[in-house]
């Protein structure tokens, strides 16, 4: 999709595209909406549904989870501003070396030697001094773990549409969109159908030629060219 058009979708939609400043390594989306211009109203559509029901959730949800680390957004610096930075929250974490020798000695094999309350107090001091380390969180910035686009493209002549934190609502809507483009010309937006083989895309007649000028036949049909 050209410059232009990806850049009104992410300005109308903030929310759901927000990650398109992230690293690949993150979020698919720096690399734009990767499907033709004929699926623009179609992408709209969807993004609009699909931006309302996120803002509903966060409303809901306005102390939430961060998407990044999963601490609360109260344990992150600035907290309070729009953008909070690094996650103050000191965790305690499993070592990696865990007294499994000594636990399975004294306190599986003789459980006789001593009673109930003794075992237990004695292994819960093994815990505090052995099991658990102190570890400050490596999160360097709050991410509200919100539904969020991580790749929009064209798949096999069909749209795909990826997320995070989808819900079960938004899942039905992606894939009533993804059935609709295979009825949808992507390069002008008129009513197609899914063509191939080889190399599937879905056109109108006017589009259905590939780029040696041949006329590309729908998926199962025996059609002449028009």
């Amino acid at each position: 999709m050209n410059r232009e058009l990806t850049k009104k979708l992410c300005k109308e939609f903030p929310l759901i595209y927000r990650g398109t400043s992230q690293p690949i390594t993150q979020n698919l989306m720096a690399f734009g909406f990767e499907c033709g211009d004929g699926w623009y109203d179609l992408l709209y559509s969807l993004s609009e549904k699909l931006e309302a029901t996120t803002k509903e959730l966060n409303k809901q949800d306005k102390d939430g989870h961060c998407a990044n680390c999963s601490c609360l957004k109260s344990n992150h610096y600035a907290s309070a501003t729009t953008k909070p930075g690094r996650c103050l929250l000191v965790k305690k974490v499993p070592t990696k070396r865990v007294f499994k020798a000594f636990r399975a000695k004294y306190l599986w094999q003789r459980p006789f030697m001593w009673s109930a309350y003794k075992l237990h107090r004695l292994w819960e001091g093994f815990k505090k001094l052995f099991y658990y380390n102190l570890q400050a969180c490596w999160c360097e910035a709050y991410d509200p773990a919100i539904p969020l686009a991580v790749q929009v493209k064209e798949k096999y002549g069909t749209l795909r549409f990826y997320m995070h934190y989808s819900t079960e609502e938004m899942e039905d809507l992606i894939h009533e969109a993804e059935k609709q483009s295979a009825k949808t010309c992507e390069t002008c937006g008129q009513p197609g159908v899914l063509r191939g083989p080889g190399w599937y895309f879905t056109a109108c007649d006017t589009h259905a030629f590939d780029g040696a000028g041949n006329y590309i036949k729908p998926v199962g049909s025996d059609e002449d060219e028009p």
